[in-house]
């Protein structure tokens, strides 16, 4: 499929959604019995709103290991500034990989702004920076 008006890669639709506070304040309070479609950790009694953080985080890292769209990265990281100030009772696997998330970030944005002299320089990877400092920006 071409990439055009009517597909952004999932991370568009989320961003829209999140933009809703009634929407937000409602998926921390319904609570899932169980997860049993998600493989990489059982998730008992999780709202709906961790599950999204946990799934949005998912999208960001292995947007970032592998498929390098800025556009995608920009729409989930959005998305999750969107839901941050409608966060309630956050499950501890979702707080866990959140702050996994930052520290990955983190790490990233201090090796693009000290590079080391013998590696070239990379304007994706500095694409992806400038959007995670102008999410971090709205975030704070």
């Amino acid at each position: 499929m071409t990439r055009g008006a009517s597909y952004d890669g999932g991370g568009g639709c989320w961003q829209r959604v999140s933009q809703d506070s009634s929407f937000n304040a409602n998926i921390h309070k319904l609570v899932l019995p169980a997860v049993p479609w998600y493989q990489e950790r059982l998730l008992p009694n999780i709202s709906l709103g961790s599950l999204v953080v946990v799934i949005l985080i998912r999208t960001v890292k292995y947007n970032l290991s592998k498929l390098r769209d800025v556009y995608l990265h920009t729409n989930c990281l959005a998305a999750l500034a969107n839901m941050a100030p409608h966060v309630q009772n956050l499950n501890s696997y979702a707080s866990q990989r959140l702050v996994s998330l930052f520290d990955m970030l983190a790490r990233k944005c201090v090796c693009l702004a000290f590079p080391p002299a013998s590696l070239p320089d990379s304007a994706g990877a500095r694409l992806l920076v400038v959007g995670v400092q102008r999410v971090a920006f709205r975030l704070s």
